[in-house]
């Protein structure tokens, strides 16, 4: 990604950085939102609970090199001491799903070892949850064919529309990409819960959204959209397994939104 410079603005609830002087107005096809706070209640996060240095790193890392945004912000093997779990599914048909979600599931119930089982079961669900709600909208959302079907619908794909899944996880984080061949996500789309009203509260707090951002942004610290029109969309997610579960609660949320040029 070329150099730019970032415009920032700040609401009640978010940091706003755009490529643009008017976020709403010119739909820049490039912007991110950090929210102060990863819960949806009322009550503003302290600001010790915002960590500039980790959101400008996260940028630093997605705006810089090639690749997509997985391979550059997905946990690696460090040392051989340290375990990392990863898979990659190809999404065709309903078994496919269920067998994905177990093997996430068993991967972080893993992690933790016999003295934090309870910590990493608790990641280990809500990983899961995060993994399946993502992948629903790759098929139920995305797909135009399937779109307006029964979420909870047995599912069968044609080759053209499979979903692909990578994820990896290691005792420190998880990192989740869902691609998908429709592109059929638009700016539009996800302005529309970024709205003058209230951009983040909506945004976050909105169960009805569509994309799932309620579940998405209570799992996860880090949300990237990457699409391109008619061609593909890849979500990726990154969570950081906290020491305490309301340390990741804290922890704040950055969507990261790029629409890229067909080449």
């Amino acid at each position: 990604m070329k150099r730019v410079m970032w415009k920032i603005g700040m609401t009640e609830h978010a940091l706003i950085v755009c490529r643009d002087d008017d976020l709403i107005g010119l739909a820049p096809d490039v912007f991110h939102v950090v929210t102060l706070r990863g819960d949806s209640t009322d009550k503003p996060a302290l600001p010790d609970e915002f960590n500039e240095g980790r959101v400008l790193a996260t940028l630093t890392l997605l705006n810089t090199g090639k690749g997509s945004a997985f391979d550059r912000i997905a946990p690696a093997q460090r040392c051989e001491r340290e375990t990392l779990r990863s898979g990659r599914s190809v999404i065709r048909e309903s078994a496919h799903k269920k067998t994905l979600l177990t093997e996430v599931l068993r991967a972080i119930e893993g992690l933790g070892g016999s003295a934090h089982v309870p910590l990493y079961r608790e990641y280990a669900r809500r990983m899961t949850e995060l993994v399946d709600e993502l992948v629903l909208n790759a098929l139920f959302n995305a797909n135009p064919r399937l779109r307006g079907t029964d979420r909870g619908a047995p599912f069968l794909l044609a080759k053209r529309e499979e979903v692909i899944v990578r994820w990896r996880a290691d005792v420190h984080t998880f990192c989740v990409s869902v691609s998908d061949p429709f592109g059929t996500l638009d700016r539009d789309t996800v302005l529309r819960y970024l709205g003058d009203r209230d951009k983040t509260r909506s945004f976050v707090g909105d169960p009805s959204a569509g994309l799932g951002l309620r579940i998405v942004f209570d799992r996860s610290h880090t949300f990237v959209l990457e699409v391109e029109p008619g061609v593909c969309t890849e979500v990726v997610c990154h969570a950081s397994f906290e020491k305490k579960l309301r340390d990741f609660d804290v922890h704040e949320r950055c969507l990261h939104f790029y629409l890229r040029a067909a080449e």
